[in-house]
């Protein structure tokens, strides 16, 4: 369980160089999802709360959203969490009609 709280912009120290206003720009973060949403799992990004399949790729500005997680069903919740530098590229992708955004 992760109480309902807002990350601070870190980077375990690989990106300290370049300073806070340049970290909260440019730092994302990704979860790949390993497994399906199974009853008792739950994540909450603002208002909404997801379900999940395997594979599935979640990313949000945690320097700037609120999120909680917990665990409280019957087996367990693998996951996969990348951070890194954004990139023209992604930038990109994430303006393919394929994503799915949510309204928080």
């Amino acid at each position: 369980m992760h109480v309902w709280h807002v990350d601070p912009v870190y980077g375990n120290g690989l990106w300290d160089e370049d300073g806070e206003e340049w970290k909260h720009k440019n730092l994302v973060r990704f979860f790949i999802m390993l497994d399906d949403w199974k009853p008792g799992q739950m994540m909450q990004f603002g208002s909404q709360y997801l379900t999940w399949e395997r594979g599935d790729v979640i990313f949000f500005r945690w320097q700037d959203v609120p999120h909680g997680t917990a665990n409280f069903g019957h087996y367990e919740r693998p996951l996969l969490q990348l951070t890194g530098e954004t990139t023209p590229e992604f930038e990109e992708m994430l303006k393919d009609p394929t994503v799915r955004q949510l309204s928080i």
